[in-house]
């Protein structure tokens, strides 16, 4: 059985830190905030941030700072980090897991820019797009794991859980 739960933290970090550092700091806040909240044994939190530029970009919090964001993204490379948190509840340990994928993206017009905002994919997106909806027509290339780039690596997810019984 699966529960989903939305943790009610505040994404704060040091932007002086290293990507990788900053997703494992906030899927382990995610996973700590949710661990009373279920019964289960097994408790997962992720999160993604992107590097693009060397600006780290989170969700936006409204249209003018995504238009910002997609413009930033156009023609370059950034990179996608997404940390993966799992607690057991029965042995109190935790085990992370991190991906880390390049995305280029093509050299989008203005035009470009104002049709995928349009679709409101970019709400509650890192970056301001979903590689898994509409932000895939903004994708020229990625190097690595495309379920990573969305926000929860499966690859690593398989790994993880193999342990358990899953996946054999």
């Amino acid at each position: 059985m699966c529960d989903i739960i939305h943790p009610n933290i505040k994404e704060v970090y040091d932007i002086r830190k290293k990507p990788s550092f900053i997703v494992r700091l906030l899927a382990k806040q995610k996973c700590q905030a949710i661990i009373s909240l279920t019964k289960t044994q097994l408790v997962l939190a992720a999160d993604t941030i992107v590097l693009c530029k060397k600006t780290l970009l989170g969700k936006a919090k409204n249209k003018k700072e995504a238009q910002d964001m997609l413009t930033l993204l156009s023609g370059s490379i950034h990179m996608v980090y997404t940390g993966l948190c799992l607690y057991d509840k029965q042995t109190k340990k935790y085990i992370h897991k991190m991906s880390q994928s390049s995305v280029t993206f093509r050299c989008l017009t203005p035009s470009t820019i104002e049709w995928y905002l349009s679709t409101n994919d970019w709400k509650e997106a890192t970056a301001a797009y979903r590689i898994q909806n509409y932000g895939e027509h903004l994708i020229q290339h990625i190097k690595g794991s495309c379920s990573g780039i969305a926000g929860l690596p499966i690859s690593l997810l398989y790994d993880m859980l193999r342990p358990y019984g899953y996946w054999k």
